[in-house]
């Protein structure tokens, strides 16, 4: 029995054809050097570096999803599902999986891209019987100069526990982070480089795109996290979850966002909307639609300037076109016998 679901959008318009316009500047700065957290409605929520933390652990009580900064070349592979290999020495090898975050959800970072279902979340299983996930691979981790194996040791109410060493065990460290405290936030950060937490990211409710570099692969629009064909650092746009449609068509035509083929994807905007022919030129003939975090109010943005990592500047006019009173959500699942 396989289970399809569709998602059917109903919706009362409002308001169509607002049209109210601002032109929008932003700096990441020279060479990208901070994310910038911005809201459709308030402009920038939040300016931080983008490179002070490796890790990024969901504050989600219904998630075991971490992170890793692939912007500033954080890098991981899974070399063992056999725990007691942790007390050796411990090399990549040609059976080492690299692993990266899915680009297209927050929830999908590369600690778990290859869960297996059941009661296996990636990193770690499910103890039926202590209600606790128990970590089950052994990692390698490099970032910076560093090369470090790491576990997770465990998930026990919002409190996770991990141990980091040396690949031959020496100065080996554990670090428990608790993230309830953060819960207002979608994750909460670590730096192994400082050994520390970094609250770093403004309340999830407060932003609806973030302006960051990140590891995508160039050649598949959906990228497989286990199996990049060519792995590049891109500078672009990640959402918040934020329902999206990207429109390929005169910049001067208006859509209701329902008549277009939406989507949440974080990386409906990405990095190509722009082009690179010895500078920058903005890809012709580009829009996207977003709605805010309530889904009631479509904005339309289209890039009009990106300097490159001289500076980080960018700007895109930003249009609001469209209010909806409601827009919900129906999951509908047939089930077809197989």
């Amino acid at each position: 029995m396989k289970t399809k679901t569709s998602l059917l959008l109903s919706c009362f318009i409002c308001s169509f054809g607002l049209q109210a316009q601002e032109n929008v500047g932003i700096s990441m700065g020279p060479s990208y050097k901070y994310d910038i957290y911005y809201s459709l409605e308030n402009g920038i929520t939040e300016t931080v570096e983008r490179t002070n933390w490796e890790l990024a652990f969901s504050t989600n009580a219904y998630e075991t999803n971490i992170r890793i900064n692939s912007g500033n070349a954080v890098a991981l592979y899974e070399v063992s599902t056999d725990i007691s290999a942790w007390y050796t020495s411990i090399n990549l090898s040609s059976n080492s999986i690299q692993l990266r975050n899915n680009n297209t959800d927050w929830a999908q970072g590369a600690f778990v891209v290859n869960e297996s279902g059941a009661l296996n979340y990636g990193w770690g299983d499910y103890n039926m019987t202590s209600h606790i996930i128990e970590g089950s691979r052994i990692y390698i981790i490099t970032y910076g100069a560093n090369t470090k194996k790491m576990i997770i040791n465990s998930l026990e109410m919002g409190a996770y526990t991990f141990t980091i060493a040396n690949l031959d065990g020496s100065d080996e460290e554990q670090i428990t982070l608790d993230v309830n405290q953060y819960n207002n936030k979608k994750f909460i950060y670590y730096s192994l480089e400082n050994m520390e937490v970094v609250d770093r990211e403004p309340p999830s409710n407060s932003w609806d795109l973030l302006f960051t570099k990140y590891e995508e692969d160039l050649y598949n629009d959906v990228a497989d996290p286990l199996n990049y064909d060519q792995a590049y650092y891109v500078t672009g746009v990640l959402s918040n979850g934020n329902l999206m449609a990207q429109y390929q068509g005169s910049i001067s035509d208006n859509y209701s966002i329902l008549q277009l083929d939406t989507t949440r994807n974080i990386n409906t905007i990405g990095f190509d909307w722009k082009q690179y022919n010895g500078s920058y030129i903005m890809t012709p003939d580009l829009s996207y639609y977003v709605t805010d975090q309530n889904d009631q109010i479509v904005y339309k943005i289209v890039f009009t300037s990106f300097d490159g990592q001289s500076n980080g500047n960018l700007s895109f006019n930003l249009f609001e076109i469209e209010e909806l009173l409601t827009i919900k959500e129906h999951s509908t699942t047939n089930q077809l016998n197989i």
